[in-house]
Order: structure tokens, then sequence, then C-alpha cells
């Protein structure tokens, strides 16, 4: 968070959960922390549950 909160572009971490970075970011906006970690493993891990036949993955994130 303390990154975040310099305006910092990029965070070189050791290994973390998975979501974290993710969630952070929304966490950091004042949004739900449990919204928030939910958003950050569907990101983290989404494009394995794609459709086999999809050539791209469309995503948008406000």
């Amino acid at each position: 968070m303390e990154a975040l909160k310099q305006g910092v572009d990029i965070i070189v971490c050791g290994r973390a959960y998975d979501p974290s970075p993710f969630a952070a970011i929304g966490i950091y906006h004042g949004k739900d922390p449990g919204l928030s970690y939910h958003l950050g493993k569907i990101l983290e891990c989404g494009a394995y549950a794609r459709n086999r036949e999809q050539r791209r993955i469309a995503f948008s994130a406000r």
C-alpha cells in the first residue's frame, strides 16, 4: 500500500499470494476488501478458465 501511496509505476517484490497485487489496487481506492480479493483471483487465474477455442481474451476494468 505504501508503494501505491508513493505513486510508483512498478512494484518488484518476492513471492506473494497471487491475487494480492490486484486486490491492493481496489483496496487502495476504497473498494470492499472481499470483493477486491475476489476480483484479484479472477484476474490472476481467469485465463485458465477460458474456452480453448477462443483466440483472444478481452478484459476491461475500471
